[in-house]
């Protein structure tokens, strides 16, 4: 039986680290892929994303640190970044107001035909796309 695939975004990693409101659906997603029952995922631009937000906001040292802390989840970190992704990847930006790290995101998850695990309102307008489990948004005028 093949498993159901699952990819995060940058926002649902972030959401996870620091304890925000849909932390607990991200969880459950780690908890069901360390146990198998589903394919969970993350592109290496995602991981590049998390690893400058970290740096940016907290420092070096704790962008290192919690680089290690991600790379020790049940994650398998997609890396592969043949012609079909840079050419979806490059329809998606050209076709729809994303940016290009969200359009390499979308690439992996419309090409492995996985569900895009997310915080981020730019990926609404992939909703006929991709498969979107949005994460509960921020409220914005608070």
């Amino acid at each position: 039986m093949k498993s159901k695939k699952v990819i995060l975004d940058t926002s649902a990693i972030l959401t996870y680290f620091e304890g925000e409101e849909g932390k607990e659906i991200v969880e459950r997603f780690l908890i069901r892929s360390a146990s198998h029952e589903i394919e969970l995922s993350i592109p290496f631009s995602t991981t590049i994303e998390f690893y400058y937000i970290n740096f940016n906001s907290q420092g070096e040292e704790a962008a290192n640190q919690r680089f290690a802390m991600l790379m020790s989840l049940p994650v398998e970190v997609l890396k592969s970044i043949d012609e079909p992704y840079m050419i979806q990847a490059g329809r998606l930006k050209a076709s729809y107001p994303i940016s290009f790290a969200d359009a390499l995101i979308a690439a992996y998850v419309y090409l492995e035909n996985a569900s895009l695990v997310h915080k981020d309102p730019e990926y609404l307008t992939l909703e006929k796309e991709i498969d979107l489990i949005t994460l509960p948004l921020k409220n914005k005028l608070a």
